[in-house]
């Protein structure tokens, strides 16, 4: 660790000041690119995810629609337990 100019000049303190910030600055820039990289990261697992996610209940939209018919049927053929038919 480079110790600050005690004796010198105030254009040292300054520059060591200065450059004592600027090390603090990009350190701080370095860890939130870091920590946005890793926040993309989780960004692209989700939604990835959700495009599956998606995509299953499209699939299961559409084989309710395709068996809609045949729940029609079995609702419309119900009867009540002495066998007469159930009216809608």
């Amino acid at each position: 660790m480079v110790h600050p100019p005690i004796n010198g000049t105030t254009a040292k303190k300054l520059a060591w000041l200065t450059g004592v910030f600027l090390t603090l600055v990009s350190s701080a820039l370095v860890l939130c690119g870091t920590q946005i990289a890793r926040n993309t990261i989780r960004l692209t697992v989700l939604e990835t995810q959700f495009i599956e996610m998606r995509g299953l209940l499209l699939r299961i939209d559409t084989n309710v629609e395709k068996n809609a018919g045949v729940l029609e049927r079995m609702v419309g053929a119900a009867h009540y337990p002495d066998g007469t038919p159930i009216r809608r």
